[in-house]
């Protein structure tokens, strides 16, 4: 019986060990306990039981689904919240701080007082939705080194704070690319990395002819228990298409589409913080 003991302790030891492979764990609260301190402070964050570092990749509050939307801030942002916001719906947005916009041809940042960026960030957080880190210029994180890889979202932090005085503890790797080293960064940094477990793929059925696809994909992935959706913002069939149908069809299903904060029980006062500790 002794060696049957053990050996269950030392498989649930190795689980929690791979943790940049799975799933945030049942057993890992996120919700405050009343015996846990009183200090809100953004730069210590004490509350949180959420893990850092950790591949999260469905909701944990039964229920609720997260739709995600990644690229932004672009021209259709303002439209897409303006759906959710009808629907009563709460998004999550994943910036990226410098992004090349081929229509305009030029280079923006979010953090540029002379674009409609700044305001539009403000707007979001304002209404409720959660602004999460796309990185600075949306990079392949596992083709970068330690300090580059660092780099991409001390610079993106720069740019949050310069709108809202906040930076956010949340983030999604671009392309889903976030191997067990920069895992390891994104826990020194302290950072949810979030990934999806619903892909209607919208960045590639993105046409008259294809759009439909990302339909199927949605209703196959809800239907097979998916909770966090991933789309992109800067799509413009996403924005004329696919989110109509997601938010009907979470209606129908008596879903409640909800922050990824929220999804995973973890307090809104938890998904930014104001600057790092020297």
């Amino acid at each position: 019986m002794r060696w049957l003991i053990f050996a269950l302790h030392t498989l649930v030891i190795t689980a929690v060990a791979r943790q940049g492979t799975t799933n945030l764990p049942q057993s890992h609260p996120t919700k405050r306990d009343e015996s846990m301190g009183n200090d809100k402070s953004a730069t210590d964050i004490t509350d949180t039981r959420l893990p850092y570092g950790w591949k999260i990749s469905s909701c944990t509050e039964a229920g609720t689904v997260a739709l995600t939307f990644d690229d932004g801030p672009y021209e259709w942002t303002r439209t897409v919240a303006e759906k959710m916001d009808d629907a009563g719906f709460k998004a999550t947005f994943f910036f990226i701080g410098k992004t090349y916009k081929r229509k305009l041809g030029l280079t923006r940042r979010m953090d540029d007082e002379r674009t409609e960026y700044p305001d539009l960030l403000r707007s979001l957080h304002k209404r409720g939705h959660q602004l999460a880190s796309h990185t600075w210029t949306h990079a392949d994180l596992d083709a970068l080194g330690r300090e580059d890889r660092q780099q991409q979202m001390l610079d993106n932090e720069e740019a949050f704070r310069n709108v809202l005085g906040f930076m956010p503890t949340y983030m999604r790797p671009p392309k889903g690319h976030c191997g067990t080293a920069c895992l390891e960064d994104m826990k020194t940094l302290k950072y949810h990395t979030i990934w999806w477990d619903i892909n209607p793929e919208d960045w590639k059925y993105n046409s008259e002819d294809t759009w439909n696809e990302t339909i199927m994909r949605f209703d196959r992935d809800l239907s097979a228990g998916g909770s966090i959706a991933v789309s992109h913002d800067v799509e413009l069939y996403t924005v004329e298409k696919l989110l109509p149908h997601m938010i009907s069809e979470l209606k129908k299903r008596g879903l409640a589409s909800v922050t990824v904060g929220e999804c995973l029980g973890d307090l809104e006062e938890n998904w930014y913080r104001s600057g790092r500790r020297k």
